[in-house]
């Protein structure tokens, strides 16, 4: 049953904004992120977002219910994500209001993780994470050409993540390619010469200021992992 309208504060726009950008996030993640300090307080309070309509709650996927509450955007918070996100509501309705499914929720669910892992690890070993970029946020298109005479072409750079390393004076860009091993070995190939692309075109310099990046691959098992390499 829905709610009355609630009191939107600074830090539920920066809550709703996280559940966004990863599409979908698990009460436990947004505890991870910082949004609160405690499980009761948490649940509270994610509970008057989904009941106003800012979050959507997840509660089956596929026809099987999960085990622990996960949160999508909700259509009250439409609005004000195309606003602060400085997207189309096009670009920003169909997250809000749509079911997602299963790959889309694993996919989602194993990013933030691997967020999470970085930013502990990184804090353990006095490695700065000074930048992450979501899926939506590093999503790239931009233009290049194999030669002079060449015509220009446009090609679509979409990492799951960026991230930003730095230890004294070295720094570190890294791209995420979070792989469930449903992609086929040559749309990874097609992935990775877009990679290239970008690295040799420019385009990468232009939009981050660094001369060249890493790509992380996080996959599901050691025989996945030897296929990718081949």
């Amino acid at each position: 049953m829905r709610g009355g309208p609630i009191r939107i504060q600074k830090r539920d726009q920066s809550l709703i904004s996280d559940v966004f950008l990863h599409h979908v996030a698990s009460r436990d993640q947004l505890i991870g992120l910082d949004h609160f300090r405690s499980i009761p307080r948490c649940n509270q309070r994610l509970g008057q977002l989904a009941d106003a309509g800012w979050l959507r709650r997840i509660t089956s996927v596929n026809g099987l219910a999960v085990r622990q509450g996960l949160y999508g955007p909700g259509p009250s918070a439409m609005s004000f994500l195309s606003r602060s996100l400085d997207l189309l509501p096009d670009e920003v309705a169909p997250h809000c209001t749509a079911s997602e499914g299963p790959i889309l929720v694993e996919h989602s669910l194993r990013a933030l993780d691997f967020r999470l892992h970085l930013a502990t690890g990184c804090a353990g070993h006095g490695i700065g994470l000074r930048e992450w970029l979501c899926e939506i946020e590093c999503l790239h298109e931009f233009s290049s050409r194999p030669t002079r005479s060449a015509p220009w072409q446009k090609t679509i750079i979409k990492p799951d993540g960026y991230f930003h390393l730095s230890r004294d004076s070295e720094q570190v860009h890294c791209f995420l390619e979070v792989d469930l091993g449903h992609v086929s070995l040559p749309r990874f190939a097609d992935k990775l010469r877009r990679y290239d692309c970008y690295q040799r075109s420019g385009a990468f310099t232009d939009a981050y200021g660094a001369d060249r990046f890493h790509l992380l691959t996080v996959t599901v098992g050691e025989r996945r992992l030897r296929h990718l390499a081949e």
